[in-house]
């Protein structure tokens, strides 16, 4: 009985540190992908020729960013949030795709 308690609390804890590092890992491609977004940002002002295609790169990958912020608030999907919680996270990532697609469509028509 005492080993069959003992087995399942190893199995709670390995469970447990799995969470954490999953959770760990999509901060880190968030904060990576955020880290990308700046640096394009940046890069826009100085590069002028190109600087509208550099924009929507920076968008898209900010649209990467905010995609995971939501694997990371859902734990890759595995957990059920309210739509209150995920709403900014949502909203943003479209917003930053369509703000992409016509940085970039402008870029080709010059």
């Amino acid at each position: 009985m005492k080993q069959d308690m003992e087995k399942e609390e190893r199995k709670t804890e390995a469970s447990g540190m799995k969470d954490i590092r999953g959770k760990k890992i999509y901060t880190r491609i968030r904060n990576i992908f955020v880290l990308l977004t700046a640096i394009c940002f940046i890069a826009s002002f100085f590069l002028h020729a190109h600087h509208l295609l550099i924009r929507g790169i920076g968008y898209c990958l900010g649209a990467v960013a905010y995609f995971s912020e939501l694997l990371e608030m859902t734990e890759g999907f595995n957990q059920k949030k309210y739509l209150d919680d995920l709403f900014m996270a949502i909203c943003f990532g479209i917003l930053y795709i369509f703000l992409a697609v016509s940085y970039i469509l402008e870029h080709v028509a010059q």
